[in-house]
């Protein structure tokens, strides 16, 4: 009995470590900075400049090669200047954001954090102008990248009317 129960946790060690050994590490790449972009998103010019920028996107895959899911993760901060008046806003915008590829084909992209949203990305989920929100956005996808279905918990913010008054 003694030796079937040393077998047996011999057999468990050897698969912890086999499993281990035969995981893929992701890549890691750090991610530019975008610099600065004017938006006309809110009626008015709207400089967006990145002070800090610390980005980074980590590409998974299985071991055959075959990509499974992105993973963009940092500390990035934006500022917001309205051209015309010198107002500023100032917003953390880190994520992070995850995008899984299924077996199927179909996608998952989930934004779960603060993040910003300009030139009219998820205006039907987040509304129309320079939007900040936190919380989360989860979107998925068909194979033929259709979307299927989309969950948003949290507090969106139009900057718009901040940066106008």
């Amino acid at each position: 009995m003694r030796k079937l129960a040393l077998l047996l946790a011999l057999i468990v060690v050897a698969l912890a470590f086999a499993s281990k050994v035969a995981a893929v590490p992701p890549t890691i790449i750090q991610l530019p900075n975008p610099g600065e972009v004017v938006s006309e998103d809110c009626g008015f010019p709207v400089l967006i400049a990145f002070p800090r920028f610390n980005g980074t996107t980590r590409t998974f895959t299985d071991q055959n090669g075959d990509f499974v899911k992105e993973v963009d993760t940092g500390v990035i901060i934006a500022t917001l200047t309205n051209l015309d008046t010198g107002k500023r806003v100032t917003v953390n915008i880190s994520g992070p954001f995850e995008f899984r590829l299924h077996s199927d084909g179909s996608e998952t992209e989930s934004l779960v954090g603060p993040y910003l949203f300009i030139f009219g990305a998820l205006s039907d989920v987040v509304g129309s102008g320079i939007v900040y929100h936190t919380g989360l956005i989860r979107v998925e996808l068909d194979t033929a990248g259709n979307v299927t279905s989309i969950k948003e918990q949290g507090h969106t913010v139009n900057l718009c009317s901040q940066l106008a008054s």
